[in-house]
């Protein structure tokens, strides 16, 4: 009997351990899945984007050869409503806030490409858990990547949550970051990497140099302290 149940106490343990296995598959088979998804999602929509604007100048385009052919054969009393009226110009500015603002809305605001470390992954806006669950996540209060001033990011650098900043203590000073917004394609040169307490919130400090900062914890696992890789744009 002894020996019976030691048998079926194995056979439990092994069935365990291969039930396990399929979870931890599972889990990460559906993260990456995400992820990816993440990506073609704002690569989609990047499209979109880069459409309309193609559309909106070739109508202002024809709108102005129109007004200068016009304007050659007579000229027309100005009407004080007309004044009022937006112009293109106004309404190139409207359709770009307006795809920002939708942007916005499904949290995303650009891809990270590290060809070091292989990793291409959506940055979303802020670093709530939500945020960070399927992407890298944006400080709000730090100014957007394309704008002059330091670009905060952070990643997670686990197994449970995503695995996107775990190689970032491979980064060397010259290695190179892209970034793809809506309407740019930005590249940055590392410049340093160090360490430094949670509480260092000085690294989210605004700079006269358009950077961009990526924050995670490390060591791997048990977070005591923060890596912080800069990198100016070029």
């Amino acid at each position: 009997m002894k020996r019976n149940g030691k048998r079926y106490v194995g056979k439990f343990l092994i069935l365990l351990g291969l039930l396990l296995l399929i979870i931890v598959g599972a889990i990460h088979f559906y993260t990456c899945y995400m992820e990816k998804k993440k990506v073609e999602s704002f690569l989609a929509y990047r499209e979109i984007y880069q459409q309309s604007i193609d559309t909106t100048e070739n109508i202002k385009s024809t709108e102005d050869q129109e007004k200068t052919e016009g304007n050659e054969t007579k000229t027309e009393p100005v009407d004080e409503e007309s004044q009022d009226t937006p112009t293109s110009e106004d309404g190139d500015i409207d359709q770009e806030r307006a795809f920002q603002t939708e942007t916005a809305k499904d949290g995303l605001i650009g891809i990270l490409y590290i060809d070091r470390i292989n990793l291409r992954v959506a940055i979303a806006e802020g670093t709530d858990k939500e945020a960070l669950r399927y992407s890298v996540g944006h400080f709000e209060n730090t100014v957007f990547p394309g704008e002059k001033g330091n670009a905060c990011f952070t990643g997670h650098r686990s197994y449970a949550f995503g695995q996107y900043f775990n190689r970032l203590d491979e980064m060397q000073v010259g290695d190179r970051i892209k970034i793809l917004t809506l309407d740019q394609i930005l590249e940055y040169e590392v410049t340093e990497s160090f360490v430094v307490e949670p509480e260092d919130t000085w690294v989210l400090d605004p700079t006269e140099e358009e950077i961009i900062t990526l924050i995670t914890c490390t060591p791997v696992r048990i977070a005591t302290h923060r890596l912080i890789v800069r990198a100016k744009r070029v």
